[in-house]
């Protein structure tokens, strides 16, 4: 069964409008005070190319109206920019893509690379907030393997190129891939019914009386992903760009019923540090729950910036400084929790009540620094005992946690085991306004 076709079936209720424009044919209906269309390019249509009728249509789907709250699915297989209709069309894709860059609050696109995504195809998919790709037909790129060849005389294959597992993997475009239809039509279905309870604010069936809200600390090391999977409600995630950078994990879960963005640092892997992959990732979710507009929920346990390649630094510090604009505009809906050690950048990223947090929960025995203490012994700050656990005591005891109190109620101590019944507290009151 077509895409378009599982997704007609999951999530369009009642009256259905068809239109058609060119190679685009949409599909519009209305359900919970939400408009709900799709967009399916067909690509036998000259390759799914974007003439100017077609962006025309696209810019008038992707126009923000602050008064509506919306849902846009787009099947794409599109060969990009339609070379018959010259400079036009290039000047309305530009101009449906800058609505498409726009910030729409309440309005989320997910689209979903049913094939060949190319030219001005792989920049709708990389600005929409939730991209998905077939794991074999899924291919992005903004120039092909033939035009590649004529540059360079090498054969690279389409799925090498720009196929979904090199965009889910590496480059961390795609948020999910799917194998199947059935794949895909679970996946859909979850995704929508997040999205429906985000947009209209409301509560998840969730039985209190079941939860008892147990959080228990981990043996050693604390995995971002097990104390999500443990304050979740049943478990339930949907974890975002999973595989690529794995310090971080990123997901969409339900938290005493109410929907919450989740940003996890897991200091199992690389010892919490944080690279550019992860950053990127933070980023696109903080932008996701931003158009949800739904809280975000940190849980940092990180001793800084992951050291990178010479090459990657200044692509590092410049992605760094987006994630927290990004997340700068979000932070009255933005909780911390610190369960072991967070430390300078990490800090900003994820804890700073000026930049980033509203409320930071602080486990009994965390730690708040500018510097990590194994840090500030490889760089001798201060003084330096021969023994590292020595001299780090010393630093934890006289560097950290250091005017916490100046912040009043926004820093809260708290036992471990009652992390989640906290959380719940603060979410209740950013969704009730109580």
């Amino acid at each position: 069964m077509p895409v378009e076709d599982i997704i007609i079936r999951r999530v369009m209720h009642g009256h259905i409008e068809k239109e058609k424009a060119g190679c685009i044919t949409s599909y519009k209906s209305s359900h919970d005070g939400i408009n709900v269309s799709l967009i399916v390019f067909d690509y036998s249509y000259k390759a799914g190319t974007i003439g100017y009728e077609e962006a025309g249509y696209l810019k008038r789907i992707f126009r923000y109206r602050p008064e509506e709250k919306e849902i846009i699915y787009i099947v794409l297989r599109s060969g990009g920019a339609r070379i018959d209709d010259g400079p036009l069309s290039l000047e309305e894709l530009a101009s449906a893509i800058s609505e498409l860059a726009r910030p729409h609050k309440h309005k989320v696109i997910v689209t979903i690379v049913d094939g060949v995504a190319a030219g001005g195809g792989a920049l709708i998919t990389y600005l929409s907030d939730i991209k998905i790709a077939s794991s074999d037909r899924g291919a992005i790129f903004i120039h092909g393997p033939k035009i590649y060849k004529n540059i360079s005389g090498v054969d690279v294959d389409i799925t090498e190129f720009g196929g979904a597992q090199v965009h889910s993997e590496e480059t961390g475009i795609i948020n999910f891939t799917y194998d199947n239809e059935d794949d895909i039509a679970v996946l859909i279905g979850k995704l929508h019914e997040f999205m429906v309870h985000s947009l209209t604010r409301e509560r998840f069936s969730y039985d209190i009386e079941k939860d008892d809200y147990a959080i228990v600390r981990c043996c050693g090391k604390c995995s971002g992903k097990l104390l999500l999977k443990l304050m979740a409600d049943n478990g339930f995630t949907l974890e975002l760009n999973r595989g690529v950078g794995d310090e971080v994990s990123t997901s969409l879960c339900y938290i005493g019923g109410w929907p919450t963005a989740f940003i996890g640092i897991d200091s199992t892997v690389n010892d919490g540090r944080i690279g550019l992959k992860a950053l990127l990732k933070i980023k696109n979710l903080v932008r996701l729950a931003r158009n949800l507009d739904i809280p975000i929920v940190y849980l940092c346990d990180s001793p800084g910036i992951l050291d990178t390649p010479d090459s990657e630094k200044s692509r590092l510090i410049s992605v760094f400084v987006d994630t927290l604009i990004e997340a700068s505009k979000h932070r009255y809906k933005s909780a911390t929790i610190v369960i072991g050690g967070c430390y300078g950048p990490s800090y900003i990223l994820t804890s700073s009540l000026s930049l980033v947090s509203s409320i930071i929960f602080l486990w009994r025995d965390a730690k708040v620094g500018v510097l990590s203490p194994r840090d500030a012994y490889n760089i001798g700050f201060k003084r330096r005992d021969g023994d590292p656990d020595i001299y780090e005591q010393w630093f934890i005891e006289r560097y950290t946690n250091i005017g916490l109190g100046e912040h009043g109620e926004r820093i809260k101590e708290i036992d471990v085991e009652d992390t989640k019944i906290e959380l719940i507290k603060w979410l209740s009151s950013v969704y009730t306004g109580q």
